[in-house]
């Protein structure tokens, strides 16, 4: 339902930052990945399958697990220095170059 939700939103309103809808999307499906992985290990419990090869699963969901979570603290940082790009600063303004391209397309 968020994802439909924010689907729509962005559709309507082409925003320029994340909603908390957007937020709440993310969040919900990293969790739902990672406790549908360890599912997968109850399920391997169930259907009979060696302690060795329950272990085996736990090490290759935990491996996983930390990749995904150095993936998604290296995109959060990305996008935190990305946006420290944009904001307002008077040095990024003193050169010439930056008063030029806010003069264009103004006739000037």
């Amino acid at each position: 339902m968020f994802g439909y939700y924010h689907h729509q939103r962005y559709v309507i309103d082409r925003p320029t930052s994340r909603r908390w809808f957007t937020h709440a999307h993310l969040w919900l499906g990293r969790l739902v990945i990672l406790t549908g992985l360890i599912n997968c290990g109850t399920g391997l419990d169930l259907a009979k399958v060696s302690k060795t090869g329950q272990i085996a699963w736990y090490v290759v969901w935990g491996v996983l697990a930390v990749l995904y979570a150095i993936a998604v603290f290296v995109t959060i940082q990305w996008r935190a220095t990305k946006a420290k790009e944009h904001v307002f600063s008077p040095e990024r303004y003193k050169s010439t170059e930056a008063y030029e391209m806010g003069l264009s397309g103004r006739g000037g």
